[in-house]
Order: structure tokens, then C-alpha cells, then sequence
């Protein structure tokens, strides 16, 4: 099998590049599974919406449990949307001063974001995990008293957790473009 100058030439590109290509795949993975995730997630909560209008303007009584699943959803799409724009550095923009500016300082400017954000969300993440534990082990429930607090503060770890593997994505594959 014989390749042309132009594959042979980003063969050896891919074979050279240090970026561990199977991670970016895992990342990759991530990011649509989140995509997914908040999606079906949309769509639960657009569901819930018409049942919280129904039953208000049918029945005249608003069901508590709706409010606080609304809001459980709300949170939950914010936190996994957001793995997908910090993966390609949509996150933080200032693009009418980015694009002005010159190509290294436009790399540097990307890494030291990426760098930034990965810290933000390493450090995040792990406060979250402890204020999730606290709530989790003092068995708090949502205001109408149906669901455990844990389901609205578990998106945030969780959250800040696939942003900060996003935030790798990002400083491994995408911020030494301009």
C-alpha cells in the first residue's frame, strides 16, 4: 500500500505528536456524552414545564415536587453544557481583542485561559465534593421535601469535574490554535 507525500507527511505528524490520542478520545467520549445528557435532560425538563402549566391552570394547585425536579433539571443542563464550550475554549472569549492581536500572543493567551480554567475547576470540583459529602451525610431533602438535597448539589462536582477533564481537552488539543 502506498501512501502520497501529503499522508505520508501527517503520518508521521500523528506518529511525532506527544498528545496521548487515546485520551482524546475518552475526552471526546465525554464531551458527547454530556451533550447527550443534557439534551435528554432538556427535554425532561420542557416535559416537566407542561405539566407544571397543566396542572396549575387545570387543577388550580401547583405541585411542589415539580418546582424543585425544574430546578434540579435547570442546574444539571448548565453544568454538563458547559463540558462542550470549555473543550473548545468557548468558555472564556474575548474575541473582538483576541482575533487583533498577534498569533503567539494569541497561543500564550490560550494556554495561560486553559491553564486558568483547569485550576478553577480542579480546585472547584473538590470544594464541591466536600459540600456534596456534607449534604449527602446530613440527609438534607429539597424544599417540598421529596427529593434528597444531594441530586441539585451532586451537579456540581460532577459538573466542575467534566469541565476540568474538558479543560485537559482543551490545553492538550485545541489552545495552540489561534
Amino acid at each position: 500500500m502506498t501512501h502520497s507525500k501529503s499522508e505520508t507527511t501527517s503520518l508521521k505528524d500523528a506518529a511525532q505528536d506527544p498528545r496521548p490520542e487515546g485520551l482524546r478520545r475518552v475526552l471526546q467520549w465525554a464531551d458527547k456524552a454530556a451533550s447527550a445528557f443534557a439534551v435528554a435532560l432538556l427535554l425532561l425538563l420542557s416535559a416537566v414545564i407542561v405539566a407544571m402549566t397543566l396542572t396549575r391552570s387545570l387543577l388550580g394547585v401547583g405541585v411542589a415536587w415539580l418546582d424543585d425536579l425544574a430546578r434540579y433539571l435547570q442546574i444539571w443542563i448548565v453544568y454538563t453544557a458547559a463540558v462542550s464550550l470549555t473543550m473548545n475554549g468557548e468558555h472564556i472569549s474575548m474575541d473582538a481583542v483576541h482575533n487583533v492581536m498577534p498569533p503567539l500572543l494569541q497561543v500564550t493567551i490560550n494556554r495561560a485561559v486553559g491553564i486558568s480554567s483547569l485550576f478553577f475547576c480542579v480546585v472547584t470540583c473538590y470544594l464541591c465534593v466536600q459540600q456534596a459529602w456534607k449534604v449527602l451525610t446530613m440527609g438534607e431533602v429539597s424544599q417540598s421535601g421529596v427529593f434528597p438535597a444531594i441530586l441539585g448539589y451532586a451537579s456540581l462536582p460532577i459538573g466542575f469535574g467534566l469541565m476540568a477533564a474538558a479543560s485537559l481537552h482543551y490545553l492538550l488539543y485545541a489552545a495552540h490554535r489561534r
